[in-house]
């Protein structure tokens, strides 16, 4: 940061009905709920609906953490951690973030952490969403890693989209499709007229 003050305060809630208003809802969860920790990153939150609860998935530190809430604005309470994650190349990932497809079923998707040159899928325990079971290893990046990675849907394609590792700098929308979430991916190719502005 510009203050070189990087410690952590709290995951926040925003919500909108346009995605240009936007309505401070709360602290999702707080330093203290968290249990201390050095760093919180790439937030991804899913409905399980086996338990009714929203589920919260972050970095926390080299691991992730799992909160639970009634409700997607929070209060989340402290559900879990997981240290290493099945099938990854480094055990664990880089960076995350959280897909609901439309038959329910949720997934981290993700890199591997150290390189990130390996994306992955990998399904949410589906009784409670508190652990990312075994990943699939869906692409290998021979051009350099890959962060800031998500997942959308469209038109029953999947598009699993990432950026060059620039950190705070701008980069190329790189992505993959498939018409299945874990195998027969294309080609990686630039996003056409976009860009994005993905960090670490």
């Amino acid at each position: 940061g510009k203050t070189s003050n990087t410690s952590f305060n709290a995951i926040t809630c925003y919500s909108s009905t346009d995605l240009v208003h936007w309505k401070f809802e709360g602290n999702a969860m707080t330093s203290s709920d968290i249990g201390g920790s050095s760093w919180v990153g790439r937030v991804g939150v899913a409905h399980n609906p086996n338990t009714g609860k929203y589920v919260l998935v972050s970095q926390l530190n080299s691991g992730l953490v799992f909160g639970t809430s009634s409700t997607p604005a929070g209060h989340f309470s402290r559900a879990g951690t997981q240290s290493s994650i099945g099938n990854v190349s480094t055990g664990m990932s880089g960076d995350t973030s959280v897909f609901t497809d439309d038959d329910g079923r949720a997934y981290l998707i993700f890199s591997n952490k150290s390189g990130r040159s390996n994306l992955y899928v990998a399904p949410l325990r589906s009784s409670d969403y508190l652990h990312v079971d075994n990943a699939t290893r869906i692409y290998s990046s021979s051009s350099g890693g890959r962060e800031g990675n998500i997942m959308f849907k469209h038109a029953g394609t999947y598009y699993f989209c990432s950026s060059d590792l620039h950190g705070w700098n701008a980069s190329h929308t790189y992505c993959i499709k498939s018409l299945k979430i874990s195998s027969g991916y294309s080609s990686e190719f630039v996003l056409q007229g976009r860009a994005c502005l993905l960090s670490t």
